[in-house]
């Protein structure tokens, strides 16, 4: 009996010098977190088409130049293109606006009805007046 209470008390140490020492060694350090170079957000301005209701683009855009909203990047789609152009060129919503008062259909739309399988529009005329008033070809 008094062997196998030795070997007990043995085999008791043995396992307990093989765990972990908890005392006084310290544990792995945490990881520091990486400090990131905060970089300004990209702001895009994006126009949709509409025909005329386009042009309602122009108070939107004078809205964010007041609230000095910048933008990166200027995309549109149909007359959103055109009058995302025209800003793009001349950086104020005022000559924008007046540009697009003095803008008429005849302007813009050169009908035809002789290729009907390109479209009833030619777009030589909106060639045209793109070229006269954008500095920036």
């Amino acid at each position: 009996m008094q062997v196998q209470r030795l070997l007990v008390i043995g085999l008791l140490s043995l396992l307990s010098a093989c765990g972990p020492m908890a005392v006084g060694v310290p544990g792995p350090e945490e990881p520091r977190p990486v400090l990131r170079e905060r970089k300004p957000p990209r702001v895009g301005l994006v126009l949709g088409g509409g025909a005329a209701r386009g042009f309602a683009h122009v108070g939107v855009i004078r809205v964010l130049e007041r609230e000095k909203i910048p933008f990166d990047v200027i995309v549109g789609t149909s007359v959103g293109s055109l009058v995302g152009a025209i800003y793009a060129d001349k950086k104020s919503s005022f000559e924008l606006e007046w540009i697009a008062f003095l803008l008429g259909e005849k302007d813009l739309f050169d009908y035809t009805f002789t290729q009907l399988t390109q479209g009833l529009v030619r777009g030589d005329r909106l060639e045209e007046f793109v070229q006269r008033r954008l500095a920036a070809r």
